[in-house]
């Protein structure tokens, strides 16, 4: 099987969320023999300059810029020799979201890891998180770590099944992460109380699944549950299996409550119990054209990105 993941992304800056995203970043990188890029940004910003104090900002702003490169230099020689992965530094000087889009735009990028800042999940669906921006803006894909969590591999997979989307595209990566991991999966079909027509079709997707992923993990359940908050029964999930990873497939559509309120990306994104894949079906085609799965549930109504 052709690998997936070929150049992974992770931007950098030296914090214990990054330096914790790291950690799974160059295991993911030596178990699939994939490049691996810090993407290191001075942000000017991040400075609050006062007016008429720009230029000694600036001066500040390299110094800083010039120590942390050394750092980084020094890490990105040690990543190298004491894992044998293909670690690049990248230094760029701007605003951090913006050039993290633009570098993943121009690049062949195949995954993006995120450490997540403690509080996030609080934070206000009104401003797209830089993974759900990641999300719209490019092809893709993202992990997201949760803060204080150490992942170092995924032992146990969460592979959750809705009725809508295309249940399918998620599962090449699982596959392989499954294989490479000698992961456990868990095939959770997640069931509306309003939606039962969709029990029959997911089955058979869940059945399908679980043939095909027999061969690559340690082990293959399945099981099906009914709920009116799929995030949190996930979270539960997740919190009673001590599963490492749950494996999404991107919606960055959404309708005016969700604007509000998030839709299952966004909160899933936010996950404090465990890693989160979220596959981007942008490398097909737009999203807003990706249709729905088709198995008699309802669909989400499509609004402007």
């Amino acid at each position: 099987m052709k690998a997936i993941l070929q150049d992974i992304l992770l931007p950098i800056d030296l914090t214990d969320t990054s330096l914790n995203a790291l950690n799974t970043a160059i295991n993911m990188a030596n178990r699939h023999q994939a490049r691996l890029h810090l993407l290191y940004i001075s942000d000017i910003m991040f400075y609050y300059p006062q007016i008429g104090d720009l230029t000694a900002v600036q001066s500040m702003a390299a110094e800083v810029m010039e120590k942390d490169t050394y750092l980084l230099e020094k890490l990105t020689a040690s990543v190298q020799d004491t894992h044998q992965v293909d670690c690049r530094l990248h230094t760029v000087t701007g605003n951090r979201n913006l050039i993290i889009k633009e570098w993943v735009q121009q690049h062949p990028v195949d995954l993006t890891i995120l450490g997540m800042s403690t509080g996030v999940a609080e934070s206000s669906y009104l401003f797209d998180s830089l993974a759900y921006q990641l999300l719209k803006a490019t092809a893709s894909h993202v992990l997201t770590i949760p803060p204080a969590k150490s992942v170092d591999s995924f032992h146990h997979i969460i592979y959750p099944l809705q009725s809508t989307g295309t249940p399918m595209s998620k599962f090449a990566l699982t596959s392989q992460i499954a294989e490479k991991n000698n992961a456990e999966v868990s095939i959770i079909s997640l069931m509306d109380n309003m939606d039962a027509d969709s029990s029959g079709s997911l089955n058979r997707f869940s059945s399908r699944i679980k043939f095909r992923l027999a061969g690559k993990a340690r082990s293959v359940t399945s099981s099906q549950i009914y709920t009116h908050n799929a995030v949190a029964s996930l979270a539960g999930i997740c919190r009673q299996e001590l599963a490492d990873l749950v494996v999404i497939e991107a919606d960055t559509r959404r309708n005016i409550k969700e604007y509000f309120f998030g839709n299952f990306t966004q909160k899933m994104l936010r996950n404090p119990e465990a890693a989160v894949l979220c596959i981007n079906p942008s490398q097909r085609a737009d999203v807003t054209q990706v249709p729905a799965m088709g198995l008699g549930g309802k669909k989400s109504l499509p609004v402007a990105h």
